[in-house]
């Protein structure tokens, strides 16, 4: 997982430990925290995951069994520490999709702005293509990581940088 692309939301904190088996109580008022396969807390102020072995409620708050935290020496270092879990249904990076999952979402060019709905997805040998109508025009849209800033599923949105002079070849055609 790389921390620079992800999405996080802070859902609680560390408050004690549980036992001496390196169980850790989060409190959250996020009841969905027991679907969740990871949790990250910030190192030295770089988010690190950490896989989670059982997750369960106890007196209205959570018990935390993290992989690999085994005593209560080990787990005290995570004491009031903040937890984070990673946003669903935000943003992709743009190497986590399928072209053909985006029709409908809107493309926005940080040059050109807004280029509208993709009405259609073409496969090509090399990388698939958007295609998007603008002025009346057909835009051809290559779906490739170079180009895509971000993608953001809850507000259908697909961001892009796309090479100087792309969209105006098409309107000046």
């Amino acid at each position: 997982m790389n921390s620079e692309n992800l999405n996080l939301k802070k859902i609680g904190f560390i408050s004690k430990l549980n036992g001496y088996k390196g169980e850790l109580v989060l409190i959250t008022e996020d009841d969905n925290v027991v679907e969740e396969r990871f949790l990250f807390m910030k190192m030295d102020g770089i988010p690190v995951p950490f896989f989670v072995e059982d997750i369960f409620e106890k007196s209205g708050n959570f018990i935390v069994k993290l992989e690999d935290i085994n005593d209560e020496f080990f787990a005290q270092r995570f004491l009031n520490h903040d937890v984070f879990i990673e946003k669903k249904g935000k943003k992709k990076s743009a190497d986590s999709f399928s072209a053909h999952e985006l029709m409908d979402y809107r493309i926005v060019d940080t040059t050109f702005g807004d280029l509208g709905p993709i009405i259609r997805v073409e496969d090509f040998p090399q990388q698939e293509i958007a295609i998007c109508i603008v002025k009346e025009k057909e835009i051809m849209i290559p779906l490739n990581a170079e180009f895509i800033d971000s993608i953001d599923d809850e507000q259908k949105l697909v961001s892009v940088t796309l090479p100087e002079g792309l969209v105006n070849l098409y309107l000046n055609l």
